[in-house]
């Protein structure tokens, strides 16, 4: 069984970091809110890295907390976990409060038969994103990289080709 929600928040010049990790599900929305009292800048950087999985009901709490949330502060996603991006490909609603600035995809090595989860950033146009992707290796056998994905990916190359405001 996944871990509930846990949070951290620090401080980084001129906005709070939050890190989650665990699970978005049935107990979220009070760790949201917790969050919420503790930001007092008008800028907010969620580092969601550690996010492994997302419920239905935890999706509604995310939403819930997001739509009043981001009408206050200045939202950034980053390192998005490959969960938040396969559920914003199910439901556009999940990082649509804030700017993405960088995620992990999930690659497959052909050759020596593992995962690999990649950081990618935004910031790009769309053919140096994909030349990136294309010149991606394995760094255990130098082996090329293949997209475990095509849906993610599809969605991480719209979200790559945006501008980045930081």
């Amino acid at each position: 069984m996944d871990s509930e929600l846990k949070y951290k928040v620090t401080k980084k010049s001129d906005e709070d970091v939050i890190y989650l990790s665990g699970s978005v599900g049935e107990r979220s929305l009070k760790v949201l809110n917790e969050i919420a009292v503790q930001v007092v800048g008008d800028r907010c950087r969620f580092n969601l890295k550690g996010i492994v999985n997302i419920n239905s009901i935890g999706f509604g709490s995310w939403v819930h907390f997001f739509v009043r949330f981001s009408e206050e502060k200045v939202v950034i996603f980053e390192d998005c976990s490959y969960e938040c991006l396969r559920q914003h490909v199910l439901s556009s609603a999940l990082l649509s409060f804030g700017t993405v600035t960088s995620c992990f995809l999930p690659f497959w090595c052909d050759d020596c038969d593992v995962e690999v989860s990649v950081q990618l950033r935004t910031g790009t146009d769309r053919e140096t994103f994909l030349d990136e992707v294309d010149k991606l290796s394995c760094s255990r056998c130098g082996g090329n990289l293949v997209v475990d994905e095509e849906p993610v990916l599809d969605f991480a190359i719209d979200m790559f080709t945006d501008s980045v405001d930081e």
